[in-house]
């Protein structure tokens, strides 16, 4: 009997044993949710931060390409502009050209005009002064 008394005694112990055991097990059991319902909330928080985000990102996506529309139009009302303009300063040149010539060929004829005239007066005063120098020649044959 002695040794079914130690038998008892040693699963006893083993009972013991085993109920510390489980007992930290339960409490490692109880700790490890813990953490894993700080990591759930944590993975809550980043999950929220990771929508905002990527809500932002879009926000942006958004506006850049609202952005780069308004740049292109702006881009192409400055070019139609731009052409626009060209064509009346071309205009303007032209005409601005047509009317120097046409000034040009008026002041050319008067200049022609006046060097005719001026070579007349000169031809003619020449005239009169050779007829004058020669006058006292002419007095000295009729009279």
């Amino acid at each position: 009997m002695a040794d079914k008394d130690t038998e008892i005694q040693l699963l006893r112990k083993d009972l013991e044993s085993l109920s510390s055991l489980t007992t930290r097990l339960d409490i490692a059991i109880e700790k490890l949710s813990d953490v894993a319902d700080g990591m759930n909330r944590i993975l809550a928080v980043h999950e929220l931060r990771l929508e905002n985000h990527e809500k932002q990102l879009n926000q942006w996506n958004h506006q850049y390409e609202t952005l780069h529309e308004r740049i292109n139009s702006s881009r192409k009302e400055y070019s139609v502009e731009l052409e626009k303009s060209h064509s009346i300063l071309l205009d303007h040149l032209e005409s601005l050209q047509e009317a120097q010539g046409s000034h040009h060929k008026e002041i050319s004829t008067r200049v022609d005009r006046l060097e005719r005239w001026k070579y007349l007066v000169i031809g003619g005063a020449v005239a009169i002064g050779y007829i004058i120098s020669k006058a006292s020649f002419f007095g000295k044959l009729l009279g």
